[in-house]
């Protein structure tokens, strides 16, 4: 990616893709600032502007039961043809499908997914620039494709509460080891 790609990580943790990439523009934000290089801030409402962001990541960071907020948030603050990707436990699906199909409503496109990993799935979506044609490119081996939206979405119109997003991911249930 260029140098100057804004990279926003919320769910960041101690803000480990900041530290990894020190010569980008990656803005960390957390409910607590571990470090630094933290913003602390509910994800749901980001403290940057409108279109201001090229890619969002959502790595293990979905855990709140309100994490479509989270995800509606992410398309707010990112450019048209802006990318969102999300690295999550597959264990705590309890229907992929309905998942993307709630991304799909919230106005993204999903561009690849992959599932190859015993543990994790990845997916890959866009937020499509209005009025223009999907790219159409395959999933990667193991992973699933949807099909692509018609018409872009306005996902400030969208009830979250119609999403039941609680029923899409099971709770983070941590163990002692």
């Amino acid at each position: 990616m260029p140098k100057d790609t804004v990279i926003a990580d919320p769910g960041c943790g101690d803000a480990q893709i900041a530290a990894e990439l020190p010569k980008h523009n990656v803005l960390s934000f957390d409910l607590v600032a571990k470090n630094e290089r933290v913003t602390a801030c509910d994800i749901a409402h980001l403290p940057l502007e409108n279109a201001s962001v090229d890619v969002a990541i959502f790595c293990l960071s979905l855990m709140g039961t309100d994490f479509l907020k989270f995800l509606k948030e992410a398309y707010r603050v990112l450019k048209p043809n802006g990318k969102l990707k999300i690295s999550e436990v597959i264990s705590r699906f309890t229907d992929v499908d309905a998942f993307v199909a709630a991304l799909k409503a919230l106005g993204f496109e999903l561009k690849d997914s992959d599932s190859s990993n015993k543990m994790f799935i990845m997916f890959d979506f866009i937020k499509p620039v209005p009025g223009a044609a999907s790219s159409g490119k395959k999933a990667k081996k193991g992973s699933k494709k949807s099909k692509v939206p018609e018409e872009v979405v306005d996902p400030s119109n969208v009830d979250l509460e119609e999403l039941d997003g609680p029923s899409l991911l099971k709770p983070c249930i941590y163990k002692k080891r």
